[in-house]
């Protein structure tokens, strides 16, 4: 899904918050870089009184996310709020090689050029199934070691 008016920060994940938020250390060029609180848009928080699966969905986040390079995508209307306490509805994608298979697989972001995994329609996804860390560590190994374009499951 894309918007109109958007913009595109690299980042690194810093801290997984909720099963919907992270706080991302943003890097806005020339050295300059500044750490926001997202929510993932489009992805559904569970219930907390049920604190399996709050913490099962967590954990998924943590897996999938936890210290990784990502690309920010948020509408110009998003980017001007400027308080680093309020969350910022976002597109959050996973800045790695990915197989095309996998759900949420997008071949392109604008200025980057090359395939990432799109987080949001990814975790929304794996809510389905109960948030099984399973699954996040198929789609991640499923990436590595990949040679000449070919997939390889470890």
């Amino acid at each position: 899904m894309s918007k109109v008016g958007c913009s595109y920060f690299p980042g690194i994940v810093q801290h997984v918050l909720t099963p919907n938020a992270v706080e991302i250390m943003l890097d806005l060029a020339f050295s300059v870089h500044t750490s926001r609180r997202f929510t993932l848009e489009e992805v559904p928080l569970p219930d907390r009184s049920d604190e399996t699966t709050w913490d099962r969905a967590r954990h998924c986040l943590v897996v999938l996310l936890g210290g990784k390079r990502v690309v920010v995508q948020m509408s110009a209307r998003d980017c001007s709020n400027d308080s680093a306490r309020n969350f910022i509805p976002a597109r959050v994608y996973l800045d790695t090689r990915i197989d095309p298979q996998t759900v949420g697989y997008t071949p392109s972001v604008p200025g980057w050029h090359r395939p990432m995994l799109d987080v949001n329609t990814f975790f929304a996804s794996i809510a389905v199934g109960g948030y099984r860390v399973a699954t996040v560590r198929a789609a991640l190994n499923h990436t590595r070691g990949a040679n000449h374009g070919e997939s390889v499951q470890l």
